[in-house]
C-alpha cells in the first residue's frame, strides 16, 4: 500500500480525464476505469487508486435519474451539502496514506504545483458554510457547489488519511518529488480552455488567452518536474490537448451538411451548456489550428527540458482515428451490432439502448469507461504495449450505457440549465 515518502513504481497527475470523471461524477466506481487504472493492470504494475467511499461533493448522474428539471438545482445544492458535512466530518477518508494516482477534476496546469490540503480545506468548508446558508438562494449557490466538489477533490487526493504536516502542505508535484516514480504519466490542460470551448461552443477572447498561454505554463512545469526527477530517473508520459472539432458536444445543426466526408460542417453549435451562438466553420478551423499549434510548442519543451526522459503522446492525432462525427466510416467497434461516435449521447427511440454517441457521458464531454480505454490505448502505443482491456468489455464495464436514463432530452436540457448557471468552471 502506498505510503507518503515511500518509493513508487508508477504515479499519475492531472485533471478530470486522468482521474475517471464521467457526466462531472466522480465514484469509487469510475475511478476504477481511470486511463491510468488501466494503463496500469496493461502493465502488470501496482497502483494505488483514490477510490473514495462516496461520491466526491454529488452524483450528478443519480441526481439526474430522480429529480425533474424544475427540482434538480434545489436537489443538486441539498445533495452537496450533505455530501460535504459527512466527508468534512470524518477523521480520514481512506486506509491507504498516500495514493499513486493524483489526478483530480477540475485541474489547471498551476493547481498541480499551487493546490494542497492546507489550502483547499478552508475553501471546501467556505463553500459548505455557503451552501448550508439558507439567505443565500440556489442560484447564488452554484458557484459554491463546484468549488466544495473541487476542493474536496483536492484533500481527498493528496492527504486521504487527514494528517497535519508536511502532507498537508504538499503539492501533486511535491508528492512526486518525495516518492521518485519509476514511470509517470501526466494530462493536464484542458481547463486552460479547451472545455470552456467545448462546453460553451464560442472560441472567445478568454477561451483564446487561456489556450494561448499553455505553452508558458507546461513549460513551467516540466522544469518543475526535471527538478523533482533527476535524469534517467523516470519515464514520463505527457498527453497533448485533443483536437477541438473532436468534441462530442459541438455538433452541426441538423440542417447542415458537408461538402465531403472529413470536411468541416458550415456551423457548430454546443449541444449542452452553452448560448445560442454558431460557431461558424473557420472558427473552427482557427480552434483546432490554434491547439495543434499549442500541442507543438509544448512537445517541443517536453523535448527540450526532460529529453529523452519524456515521451509526447499525441491525442490529438490519434483521436482522428475514431471521428465518426465527420468520417462516417470511423466508428468504435464494441461488438457485432454496436458502434460507438464521438457524437452526442443518444438513446434508441423503440428498443431499449443506445442509438448513437456513447464515447461519453451525459455532458457530451467526459469519456465513458471506452472513451477512456481508447486514451488509454492511445499512451500504450506510444510505450509499444498492448491494451490488456478489450473495448467490448469496456463498454459492458460502463454503468452509463448499459443503464440509459429514460429521457435524454430532458437530461440534456437539466444540465444545459447547469451550464448556464455556472456550474461549470473548468
Amino acid at each position: 500500500m502506498a505510503q507518503y515518502g515511500a518509493a513508487a513504481t508508477m504515479m499519475a497527475a492531472g485533471d478530470s480525464l486522468y482521474q475517471g470523471v464521467r457526466s462531472l461524477t466522480i465514484t469509487r466506481e469510475l475511478a476504477q476505469f481511470s486511463p491510468p487504472a488501466i494503463i496500469a493492470d496493461a502493465l502488470g504494475l501496482p497502483f494505488d487508486l483514490a477510490l473514495m467511499r462516496r461520491p466526491v461533493g454529488f452524483d450528478l448522474e443519480a441526481l439526474l435519474r430522480k429529480a425533474n428539471l424544475l427540482s434538480l438545482l434545489g436537489a443538486l445544492r441539498k445533495s452537496s451539502a450533505s455530501n460535504g458535512q459527512t466527508w468534512l466530518a470524518e477523521s480520514n477518508w481512506s486506509t491507504l496514506e498516500a495514493f499513486d494516482n493524483l489526478a483530480f477534476g477540475g485541474a489547471t496546469i498551476s493547481d498541480l504545483t499551487t493546490c494542497t490540503y492546507e489550502t483547499s480545506l478552508p475553501l471546501a468548508q467556505r463553500a459548505l458554510a455557503i451552501l448550508m446558508d439558507k439567505s443565500v438562494s440556489d442560484r447564488a449557490a452554484v458557484p459554491a457547489i463546484y468549488d466544495l466538489w473541487f476542493n474536496l477533490n483536492v484533500c481527498f487526493v493528496l492527504n486521504p488519511r487527514r494528517r497535519a504536516g508536511e502532507q498537508a502542505k504538499a503539492t501533486a508535484v511535491d508528492q512526486i518529488a518525495k516518492r521518485r516514480p519509476k514511470l509517470l504519466f501526466v494530462n493536464i490542460g484542458s481547463n486552460e480552455g479547451l472545455f470552456r470551448l467545448g462546453i460553451g461552443g464560442r472560441l472567445d477572447e478568454k477561451v483564446e488567452a487561456g489556450l494561448k498561454g499553455i505553452p508558458s505554463l507546461m513549460r513551467t512545469l516540466f522544469g518543475k518536474l526535471r527538478t523533482a526527477l533527476p535524469a534517467g530517473s523516470c519515464k514520463i508520459y505527457v498527453n497533448s490537448l485533443l483536437c477541438p472539432s473532436f468534441v462530442p458536444n459541438l455538433m452541426p445543426p441538423a440542417s447542415d451538411k458537408q461538402g465531403k466526408d472529413g470536411d468541416y460542417f458550415p456551423r457548430y453549435e454546443a449541444r449542452i451548456g452553452g448560448g445560442h451562438d454558431l460557431m461558424s466553420k473557420a472558427e473552427m478551423r482557427q480552434a483546432d489550428k490554434l491547439t495543434l499549434a499549442i500541442n507543438n510548442e509544448v512537445k517541443a519543451s517536453l523535448a527540450e527540458l526532460l529529453a529523452d526522459d519524456a515521451r509526447f503522446v499525441d491525442l490529438f492525432v490519434g483521436s482522428q482515428a475514431f471521428d465518426g462525427k465527420h468520417w462516417p466510416d470511423r466508428f468504435v467497434q464494441v461488438s457485432t451490432k454496436r458502434r460507438l461516435r464521438n457524437t452526442p449521447l443518444d438513446k434508441a427511440p423503440i428498443f431499449d439502448g443506445l442509438n448513437s454517441g456513447g464515447l461519453t457521458g451525459l455532458d457530451n464531454m467526459h469519456p465513458t469507461v471506452p472513451g477512456y480505454a481508447l486514451i488509454a490505448k492511445m499512451v500504450l502505443d506510444t510505450m509499444g504495449e498492448p491494451l490488456k482491456l478489450k473495448l467490448s468489455d469496456a463498454y459492458k464495464a460502463d454503468s452509463l450505457l448499459q443503464d440509459l436514463p429514460g429521457d435524454l432530452t430532458n437530461f440534456q436540457a437539466a444540465i444545459g440549465l447547469l451550464g448556464r448557471l455556472g456550474l461549470f468552471k473548468m
